[in-house]
């Protein structure tokens, strides 16, 4: 799925997000998205900020409600 009003760049590990709706002045209401987006939006992100082994056990572990299982990776 695209976003026109949400731009998304990821540079030396750095990712940037930036609202494009310039006739607004950059300003997001959430009235009438489809809240599927918002999911979509949010996964991506944490696709992009969880890299390292134990945050990804840290996630699944939240989700199937259970203690994590650190490695110190």
């Amino acid at each position: 799925m695209a976003f026109s009003t949400i731009l998304w760049d990821v540079a030396d590990g750095v990712a940037t997000m930036t609202m494009n709706r310039p006739e607004k002045l950059n300003v997001n209401t959430a009235r009438g998205q489809d809240p599927t987006a918002g999911r979509i939006l949010e996964r991506l992100g944490s696709s992009i900020l969880v890299t390292t082994d134990d945050a990804r056990e840290g996630v699944r572990a939240f989700h199937e409600k259970r203690a994590p299982r650190w490695t110190g990776r």
